[in-house]
């Protein structure tokens, strides 16, 4: 209801793009009260990507996630500095 018509907007202007939907915090619902946990993101390349992840955007996932790898230390700046510097490939444009 609010991301495809944005991507379907976005698809009309013929421009390459990319798109990252996240929070500003994470709030289970079975706890109704923010965590220190990383928030989930859904990204999407308009051009593809030669490294989908394929993994769904629950609560769950994000979780396991951090658990497997045995934590996330990346803050929301260091984030989105790396997203606008890479190219549909996953490396530095």
């Amino acid at each position: 209801e609010i991301v495809a018509p944005i991507v379907a907007a976005m698809d009309r202007w013929g421009e390459p793009y990319r798109l990252v939907v996240t929070m500003d915090h994470y709030t289970p619902l079975a706890r109704r009260t923010h965590e220190d946990w990383p928030v989930p993101l859904f990204i999407y390349d308009s051009r593809g990507s030669d490294h989908p992840c394929g993994t769904g955007y629950t609560e769950t996932n994000i979780k396991d996630i951090v658990e497997k790898r045995g934590g996330f230390s990346e803050s929301g700046a260091e984030f989105f500095r790396r997203f606008i510097n890479r190219d549909s490939t996953g490396t530095h444009a």
